[in-house]
């Protein structure tokens, strides 16, 4: 416990505190100012009035994730830190482990700064109370999207001979997701636009969402067995 605590907390601190993340994140802010601008723009005016919104606006932080997640094994590869991270007298899990935990709650601060802020502008601009267990189902399922996205992200990044690779090959499922999707709702005909927002505005009901929080929880634990399964530091140090 001793040790993942440890590793989490290096990487939270390379995080938060390294001297070039100004520089490193500034793409990401870009993403999110763009993606929240052209939403309302692109959006059905109905889908923006309606409580499934709220989940346009929780995958937003995925240009916050991006960089990060591509610089996890690839940029300390490009940094030449590789070599002594994976030498460290750790178990495997605990290396793979420390940076999924660390990149999680980054997502999560992320994912929740965005949902507060939406409560807050619901409640001061709007006046109206939010749906507290809409958001929090909102919040919880994101989040478990995000660790799915996350571990898949890993064995891209502890594969790729540089950062400017893996950031090619995980950058469009980015930009598809947090822009493509609204992309494809607004282009739909209303044959089927209808039918597909009469479907997810049901999402409210209870047995809805624990069907939609299931299925994410077993994607998210699912592949986290997978990535500590197949994460082995013998082959990183033979690429």
């Amino acid at each position: 416990m001793q040790q993942i605590l440890t590793m989490t907390l290096w990487e939270l601190q390379r995080i938060f505190y390294c001297r070039n993340r100004v520089q490193r994140t500034w793409l990401a802010f870009v993403f999110l100012v763009v993606a929240a601008a052209i939403q309302p723009f692109i959006l059905p005016a109905e889908f923006v009035k309606s409580p499934l919104f709220v989940l346009f606006f929780a995958i937003l932080p995925c240009g916050g994730i991006f960089i990060w997640l591509c610089d996890s094994f690839a940029g300390e590869r490009e940094r030449h830190t590789l070599e002594t991270l994976l030498l460290t007298p750790v178990p495997d899990w605990t290396i793979i482990g420390g940076k999924i935990i660390a990149l999680s709650i980054y997502t999560g601060m992320l994912v929740g700064g965005v949902l507060f802020t939406l409560i807050i502008g619901q409640t001061i601009i709007i006046g109206d109370y939010p749906d507290m267990m809409w958001y929090s189902f909102i919040f919880f399922v994101t989040l478990l999207s995000y660790i799915f996205i996350i571990n898949v992200g890993m064995m891209v990044t502890w594969s790729a001979p540089s950062l400017q690779i893996a950031q090619q090959i995980l950058l469009y499922p980015f930009v598809g997701l947090g822009l493509g999707v609204p992309l494809v709702v607004s282009w739909l005909p209303v044959s089927l636009r209808e039918p597909l927002m009469d479907f997810f505005l049901a999402l409210n009901r209870y047995s809805s969402n624990s069907i939609v929080f299931t299925i994410t929880l077993i994607a998210a634990l699912g592949s986290l067995v997978v990535v500590l399964v197949r994460f082995r530091r013998e082959r990183l140090l033979l690429l």
